[in-house]
């Protein structure tokens, strides 16, 4: 399919979405209901009476101004409308991507990324972002095929090897993760994000010491590395080091979060009573709010039971 075609698809695929998106938004002018909304703006940006703009640029700084002044519907109507108005233009599309992303509107961001590559396959930028879309969504196969794009044009993309040993570990493949994230350290050395993901890794694969070992050197290199510290509090608390774990959630977590997080763990380690105290101690903190505490309760009770029946 030429690309004018598959544009001519994709323009179609993006009003159809379009009306799904502005069924979210709320209504600035007129109380319309959700499908009259979405067609009385869709009509408006193909006739362009009130959003007039004769060129591509025009309604882009239309646009940008109605998206800085928190008018989320009449930005969005523009973008699209300068999108009809020249479905190649790549900065058109990465400014959609942007705001979709914004709005958490993955489907219409990936498709606008998926537009972008058909015109630029050797954007790595976009490319780079794209993976990242499709690691959210969880479409780890693409978004490995799409890391190892960005490799081969660019074998110093630490950023890259650090994505993939993510997926890697993700996908419970360790071993390959740690791989990953080696060829990442060596091109970006003693950095902390990727030192914390081989600690994580490893605590994964229930290697607790040299796991820890990682999240030390993070912390002498960034004291205040939130992600190790977490991660160190998690292995205080595998290791039944109750006390000591709260101290360190609560460097990085509210105080019920870090006692239903304890709790928890106390429960995998089968130490039923620890967990009941940390679990009650959540509960106490925040009986309304803190539902987590409550699911995890009902399971304490369920393996009390299972327990005493055995």
């Amino acid at each position: 399919m030429k690309l004018c075609n598959q544009s001519r698809l994709i323009q179609h695929i993006i009003h159809l979405a379009f009306l799904i998106l502005l069924a979210g938004c709320q209504a600035n002018q007129e109380h319309l209901t959700i499908d009259e909304k979405g067609k009385d703006l869709l009509t408006m940006v193909e006739k362009g009476k009130q959003l007039e703009a004769t060129t591509v640029e025009e309604s882009l700084n239309k646009a940008r101004i109605a998206w800085q002044g928190g008018k989320i519907d009449l930005a969005q109507a523009l973008y699209i409308k300068a999108f009809n108005l020249d479905p190649t233009n790549t900065l058109v599309l990465e400014e959609m991507a942007d705001i979709y992303r914004q709005l958490n509107k993955m489907e219409l961001t990936e498709v606008c990324y998926k537009l972008i590559l058909q015109q630029q396959p050797k954007n790595f930028a976009i490319l780079d972002r794209y993976a990242l879309l499709l690691m959210k969504r969880k479409k780890y196969p693409q978004a490995e095929q799409a890391l190892q794009q960005v490799i081969a044009a660019d074998k110093k993309s630490w950023k890259a090897y650090n994505e993939l040993g993510v997926i890697a570990d993700i996908q419970g493949k360790h071993s390959r993760a740690r791989t990953f994230f080696a060829q990442a350290n060596a091109i970006k050395p003693n950095y902390p994000e990727i030192l914390n993901n081989i600690g994580y890794s490893l605590y994964m694969d229930d290697q607790l010491t040299q796991a820890q070992n990682y999240f030390f050197q993070v912390l002498k290199i960034d004291p205040g590395f939130k992600k190790a510290l977490y991660n160190c509090a998690l292995i205080e608390a595998r290791q039944k080091n109750y006390r000591e774990a709260l101290d360190i959630f609560t460097k990085v977590i509210s105080l019920p979060e870090a006692n239903n997080n304890i709790g928890y763990v106390a429960m995998m380690n089968g130490d039923l009573a620890e967990a009941d105290y940390y679990l009650n101690q959540a509960l106490k903190l925040s009986p309304r709010f803190y539902s987590k505490a409550h699911e995890n309760m009902n399971e304490l009770d369920a393996l009390k039971i299972n327990t005493a029946a055995n």
